[in-house]
């Protein structure tokens, strides 16, 4: 049931950018109506530029930094970094978060708002689950830590048993992750959240 729900809304939002691509080449004067599409676009992708600032400034230093780590790998991974980078790292995941309250449809008065929420709940979220920690369990760096140690021997077991694999590349060269749960012979709730 929630592939599905995630199938469809890929789908959606997939005929969103197609529709969007078509629409902003075709001129005005086909569309029966003195504005353009284009001036149309110009004036959402201001709004959504203004509602990013408005939820940058209500970050605090933190989170700004967890919003760049979980936008970046490299960020992660990096000692120092600049503080420019970081906030053009924080703003990419904002923008993903208001763009999405864009494309559903909501208000635009409420889009900055329920992205703060929805972005504070990630950073929640990410911080109990441990999300870092699973990114970097395998890093050579990370080999004598008692946390990571557990991680990679939980994503081990789970790959032992060949019910989920990794398996080639997306188009954006990010692996894919396959989960087949008739393969799994055991259950360990733990490793599975």
């Amino acid at each position: 049931m929630l592939r599905r729900a995630l199938i469809i809304v890929l789908v959606a939002l997939q005929l969103h950018y197609s529709m969007s691509a078509a629409a902003a080449a075709e001129p005005a004067a086909n569309l029966g109506r003195g504005a353009s599409v284009a001036t149309k676009q110009t004036n959402d992708d201001d709004a959504e530029t203004i509602a990013v600032a408005e939820v940058f400034e209500q970050l605090t230093e933190e989170e700004k930094e967890d919003a760049a780590k979980s936008s970046s790998y490299r960020y992660l991974k990096t000692a120092r970094c600049s503080k420019d980078k970081r906030d053009e790292l924080a703003k990419a995941m904002i923008m993903r978060y208001v763009h999405t309250e864009h494309v559903l449809g909501s208000k635009q008065s409420l889009w900055a708002d329920r992205a703060l929420s929805k972005i504070r709940s990630t950073i929640e979220y990410r911080s109990a689950m441990q999300v870092d920690d699973i990114r970097t369990c395998f890093d050579r760096d990370k080999k004598d830590s008692d946390t990571h140690r557990s991680i990679r021997a939980m994503l081990e077991g789970r790959y032992e048993s060949k019910g989920s694999v990794i398996r080639g590349y997306g188009k954006k060269g990010q692996a894919l992750f396959l989960n087949y749960p008739r393969c799994e012979t055991k259950w360990d709730e733990e490793s599975f959240v």
